[in-house]
């Protein structure tokens, strides 16, 4: 399982952030011209280290993902973007039946920002959050 599907997982599993963003869940590219498209989250990578040592690469690895959570109002942006937190920081595992699980360290959160901009006919707001995420993972 590649990191991205297993951070969508996770927000997937999380009861707080399906009753805000359903399964309006995305890596990278929101889906245009679509009806109900807020609020949701795009996740995107931003960075990450393949840290080595002498005997070759670390078996943990460290990326900095960036969290945008999109709604048509402020409140609704703040409160999708700290129950993506919550559903991120902590320690887990996500199985994957047809390849190696991923494991999660403890996160650190820098942020969210208010951002934003004018969407055609509307303004939407976005909470945007970078976490630090340890992963690895299990053979």
């Amino acid at each position: 399982m590649m990191l991205g599907e297993a951070l969508i997982a996770r927000l997937a599993a999380d009861s707080a952030v399906t009753a805000i963003a359903g399964d309006r869940i995305w890596w990278l590219v929101r889906p245009q011209g679509q009806a109900n498209d807020f609020p949701c989250i795009v996740l995107q990578l931003i960075s990450e280290v393949r840290a080595q040592h002498l005997k070759g690469w670390q078996d943990m690895f460290e990326a900095r993902l960036q969290v945008a959570c999109l709604a048509t109002r402020y409140s609704t942006s703040r409160q999708l973007c700290e129950a993506a937190v919550a559903a991120l920081i902590d320690i887990a595992e996500v199985t994957d039946p047809a390849g190696p699980d991923v494991l999660f360290w403890r996160a650190s959160v820098d942020g969210p920002r208010d951002l934003g901009g004018q969407d055609e006919t509307r303004f939407v707001h976005r909470a945007v959050v970078d976490l630090g995420i340890r992963y690895a993972t299990a053979a």
